[in-house]
């Protein structure tokens, strides 16, 4: 009987068995040795692999133990910092919802004071006279203050500047001295006329001749230094005319022009 010639596969397969086995009985050895069942030390002081088995386990379970403290302290602290987080987003809460509290009393205080102010507004305005019409035209010698706060533009102030401006100049010649006192709105001359009493001139007028120094003074379209040089004028010669005036340095032609009115000999 022939013998059948080994092929290739079955060498290659073998080979690899062999391989397995020697692989394994390597595993084994390290296996037994880790265990010390290989070392004769084993055989002869057991008691001393007992001992460094237990204080090898001891230390690993130190280990692992301190490992665990370890990471249960930073538990702990993350556990801290996320109540810290939460206390403060409370307390922040409570912080901005007593200031919303605060915010809606000073809009709700200043709703309050707006409505005041509105009420006051409207009582004053409800005091106030009505304006006159376009058209309108008024005395501007007999008009009385409450009279000249229904002229648009006039109101309480300029009503009672006007009074005063009219009593110390003695009465009103022209519409256009109402826009001489200070504030008087520009074209505020339109609303006033001057009304003549039986054809005579309703201004008070000054005696250049007799009256006082002090009266003098006090009429808007004479200054001191002119009524200084009408008094000593006076003392040498009477004054028949504003002509005479006229020769004082003080006095120009516009002054000489606004007094026509309201100067006598």
């Amino acid at each position: 009987m022939r013998r059948r010639p080994a092929r290739k596969r079955d060498i290659l397969i073998g080979t690899l068995l062999v391989t397995l086995l020697a692989v394994a009985m390597v595993c084994l050895t390290l296996f037994l040795r880790s265990r010390h069942y290989l070392d004769e030390r084993y055989y002869t002081d057991p008691c001393a692999f007992d001992d460094s088995i237990r204080k090898s386990r001891e230390e690993e379970r130190a280990r692992r133990q301190k490992d665990y403290e370890a990471q249960r302290a930073k538990w702990d602290a993350e556990k801290a910092e996320r109540r810290a987080r939460r206390e403060a987003w409370r307390d922040s809460q409570q912080v901005w919802a007593e200031r919303r509290a605060q915010w809606a009393r000073e809009k709700e205080e200043r709703a309050r004071s707006r409505a005041q102010r509105q009420a006051y507004y409207d009582s004053l305005k409800a005091l106030r006279p009505a304006k006159f019409p376009a058209g309108t035209v008024v005395d501007a010698n007999a008009a009385d203050t409450l009279t000249l706060q229904r002229v648009p533009g006039i109101g309480p102030s300029l009503a009672r500047s006007i009074a005063r401006y009219r009593q110390s100049l003695g009465g009103f010649v022209s519409p256009m001295q109402i826009e001489e006192v200070q504030g008087v709105p520009s074209g505020t001359a339109k609303w006033f006329t001057i009304g003549d009493k039986d054809g005579e001139n309703p201004v008070r007028r000054l005696d250049l001749n007799r009256d006082d120094f002090r009266t003098l003074v006090r009429h808007p379209y004479l200054s001191y230094d002119q009524v200084r040089e009408i008094v000593y004028y006076r003392r040498r010669r009477p004054i028949l005319s504003l002509r005479s005036l006229s020769a004082l340095p003080s006095f120009t032609d516009e002054d000489i022009r606004r007094l026509e009115p309201y100067v006598s000999f």
